[in-house]
């Protein structure tokens, strides 16, 4: 019994998903729709599929079990709940909707016409990723506190203002990028941690970064590229004006000593350099490891020549089996 998908876009990720469509045996593309003709048509010739450049038309072929919608991030609840009136089951890219209000919407037409919905989050697939939840879920990586995610790719701010406005309204241009870039690490996450509070605390950051980049301006968060006439020169955050507020609050545990011998490889203490605070005596040195149950420490910046040989005399040779010393060449 052979499956047939529609697909909404005709961007890159359009692509993607025919590829993978295609290498799922008895999966076949059904139909292609977007705005693109070259492209539309490009992707049909490649994946098969009738080309449609009218969402109406696209909707009324048949055969056809399944839309995946891989359109701009504003246009995915109309086009879902139009889909979900077809009667066809849906799954769309993330975000499900730059909005909540447009969110729920797509959920209960698709509740009420009892189709599927679904949100492509194939990260969770990832088998790094898999290892890592079931590495937390043992516990042999204790208790997560926080976590951070990061994304290797970047959208000029005006990504979204290159699309029509019905796409992305015209005051939610910063706010598609933020949930466009964020939905791609935070549902990872959701799923690793189990927890909201760290959650909350990235949105809050994402949020603090769209409003100090000029991207955002209270009351509501409404986007001001155009209007602000400081955007282009405060989309640069100078380390002298970053200041971020902590947004995550835990309780803290402080802990005095090392439940296991502790080596430390990367330590200054008493090294070769004036840059690392001022000298200690070596036997007030091994009473604080003591303490803390720290083995060895390794003292990095050894340098080289007479400086090297004052860190080995001060302190690997008072002490042979506590001080390690990581030594440079001299390259002159």
């Amino acid at each position: 019994m052979n499956f047939r998908v529609g697909l909404i876009g005709g961007g890159s990720i359009t692509e993607t998903h025919a590829r993978a469509a295609r290498a799922i045996p008895g999966v076949e593309i059904a139909a292609i729709c977007g705005s693109n003709s070259e492209k539309v048509h490009r992707l049909c010739r490649e994946h098969g599929g009738t080309p449609y450049l009218e969402l109406s038309a696209f909707l009324t072929h048949r055969p056809m079990d399944l839309v995946i919608i891989g359109s701009p991030s504003g246009l995915h609840a109309n086009q879902g709940i139009a889909a979900a009136k077809h009667g066809l089951h849906l799954l769309t890219e993330k975000p499900i909707d730059i909005s909540t209000k447009s969110a729920d919407a797509l959920i209960e037409v698709t509740k009420q016409a009892g189709v599927k919905l679904g949100v492509i989050f194939q990260d969770r697939m990832k088998p790094h990723i898999r290892q890592l939840k079931d590495w937390i879920a043992r516990g042999l990586l204790g208790k997560p506190l926080l976590v951070d995610a990061r994304v290797n790719w970047y959208r000029p701010p005006d990504c979204a203002r290159r699309l029509p406005s019905e796409c992305v309204p015209t005051d939610r241009w910063g706010l598609a990028g933020t949930f466009t870039q964020g939905a791609v690490p935070l549902p990872s996450l959701r799923r690793l941690t189990r927890s909201t509070a760290i959650l909350i605390a990235l949105a809050l950051t994402g949020l603090f970064f769209l409003k100090f980049a000029g991207q955002s301006q209270e009351p509501g968060w409404s986007i001001q590229h155009q209007e602000d006439p400081n955007a282009a020169k405060r989309m640069t955050v100078l380390l002298k004006d970053f200041e971020p507020r902590p947004m995550l609050h835990v309780a803290a545990h402080d802990v005095p000593r090392a439940r296991f011998p502790v080596i430390d490889v990367h330590n200054h203490v008493n090294d070769a350099t004036t840059n690392h605070g001022d000298q200690v005596p070596p036997a007030d040195v091994v009473r604080v490891m003591d303490q803390a149950n720290v083995n060895q420490v390794v003292i990095l910046t050894g340098m080289w020549g007479d400086k090297l040989q004052s860190v080995i005399d001060k302190m690997v040779k008072q002490y042979p089996d506590r001080f390690l010393v990581f030594t440079q060449f001299d390259w002159s």
